[in-house]
């Protein structure tokens, strides 16, 4: 017969339960312990039964929350109990109520999924405070698996917990709340004055795109008909390739191939796809007959650094900053470039975003480079306020994406050289102002991080409400063990 386990005392129970001095993550106040998520939770997931017949007709009528981990923000946070809830399990049906005021939900994946975990808290433990814990926390290396990390229920219980004692506990999250509750209502003001900021952008930008912003210019001046203008942009295509043709000859490279050019009247819109009604001396044109599109090609990946070898790769919206790249990585492995003075346009997962190509770089998938023989902060413009239509344009799975052909085929209405500067003057005049408030929206980044900086100092005692009166948290472990 095998021999029976001996139970281990309250006290080997206790040091059974502290985080070795060496995988402590930081220092804490002396009165505190370095305990682990599970030794100051219970896991209730095994609780989460289907509800027999009986069960469902007696709940039939009422109504309750019903989350997974769907219905957590960004999957790594929680909620906590203060009634009655379903929870959703594996199979997706409806679970058996709990009512635990002391408990609360936790993600168990990062991405969409329908499971997530359920902890119940001893009353020497502050649920408050182990929430706001938790959510500080980055839980990367407790994650499993490559495609949909997931935190599974014996990782979440090895989760380190900083803990103090329970008045401290307390006088934290009373703090912590206080303060977050001001950063949360400046973020509320911030948000108010970008969604403000953005309706009078897009009000502005609607009326630069169907003339009504330069109706009284137009009125003043004489301008020529834009379908001079095509035949500019022709004659522009047919010289770059004779110059093309030179510099070829010259190095006793091929020619390339003559660009097949189409006539003024194939280029305009026909009247019954023509999107709204633009100035007479405007045209509608699609965007392909006037710019050239040069779409991104990924480098390979083993080429690709962040040790300034190479050319600097703009591969999506994250190599992005507000009106010119913002490079961190590089590659030997260029396939597409830009020129300076091109528009980067995202074409991938955030469609649309644009900038200035302020040099030589190298284009990846997520993005392509236009160039155009007219005004390019004309065209700039022309992008900020289509960002919606390209979106919509999107298809894809994984990530959304838009093609060449897409771009090539959105329309454009097309005004005079003259025209397209008096807008653009307008524009850069009226929209400064609103880069003064862009400044104002740029500290929420700021509160970000001061967010961070708070509970950072929270959960190693430096927000001033430590007490050295207070019994040691070790005491708190002992109530729990000896209760159990």
């Amino acid at each position: 017969m095998a021999k029976k386990k001996e139970s281990l005392t309250v006290d080997e129970r206790i040091e059974k339960a502290l985080v070795p001095k060496e995988e402590q993550p930081y220092e804490i106040p002396s009165n505190w312990v370095w305990t682990r998520l599970g030794e100051v939770s219970i896991l209730l997931d095994s609780q989460r039964k289907p509800l027999n017949k009986s069960e469902r007709e007696k709940i039939k009528n009422k109504i309750y929350p019903y989350y997974g981990a769907t219905g957590i923000i960004d999957y790594v946070d929680s909620y906590i109990f203060d009634g009655e809830y379903l929870l959703i399990g594996e199979d997706g049906e409806n679970l058996r109520s709990r009512k635990k005021e002391n408990a609360f939900l936790i993600s168990g994946k990062v991405w969409v999924n329908n499971h997530a975990h359920v902890l119940d808290f001893y009353r020497t433990i502050d649920k408050n405070y182990i929430k706001y814990n938790y959510n500080s926390k980055n839980l990367n290396e407790y994650l499993t698996g490559t495609a949909q990390p997931k935190l599974t229920a014996k990782n979440l219980s090895l989760i380190p917990i900083p803990l103090p004692p329970l008045e401290e506990q307390k006088r934290i999250v009373k703090k912590v709340e206080s303060m977050l509750d001001k950063i949360k209502e400046a973020k509320e003001i911030i948000n108010d004055v970008k969604e403000k900021a953005l309706l009078r952008k897009e009000s502005l930008l609607n009326k630069a795109f169907t003339g009504e912003l330069t109706s009284k210019w137009r009125s003043e001046n004489e301008t020529t008909s834009s379908t001079k203008l095509l035949e500019k942009i022709n004659d522009e295509k047919l010289k770059k390739w004779e110059e093309e043709c030179k510099i070829a000859e010259s190095e006793g490279k091929k020619k390339p191939k003559k660009p097949g050019l189409k006539t003024v009247a194939e280029m305009i819109v026909p009247k019954e796809e023509k999107p709204y009604e633009i100035p007479s001396n405007w045209i509608w044109t699609r965007l392909g007959e006037v710019v050239e599109i040069n779409m991104g090609q990924s480098p390979s990946s083993e080429t690709v650094n962040n040790e300034k070898i190479g050319v600097g790769l703009i591969g999506g919206p994250v190599d992005m900053g507000l009106t010119f790249p913002k490079i961190t990585r590089y590659t030997t492995d260029a396939k597409k470039l830009s020129k300076e003075g091109d528009i980067i346009v995202s074409v991938r997962a955030t469609i649309g975003k644009t900038i200035f190509s302020d040099g030589i770089y190298c284009l990846g998938r997520g993005v392509a480079g236009l160039r155009t023989n007219f005004s390019n902060l004309f065209l700039k413009y022309f992008l900020v306020k289509s960002e919606k239509d390209l979106y919509k344009l999107g298809s894809g799975t994984t990530f959304l994406q838009i093609s060449k052909e897409d771009i090539v085929n959105l329309k454009f209405p097309l005004p005079s050289l003259e025209e397209q500067k008096e807008i653009v003057r307008i524009l850069d005049d009226v929209l400064e102002k609103e880069r003064e408030i862009e400044e104002l929206c740029n500290m929420e980044e700021k509160l970000e991080l001061l967010e961070k900086s708070i509970l950072d100092k929270a959960f190693r005692g430096e927000l001033g409400t430590n007490s050295t009166d207070d019994e040691s948290a070790i005491e708190l472990l002992r109530k729990i063990f000896t209760n159990q």
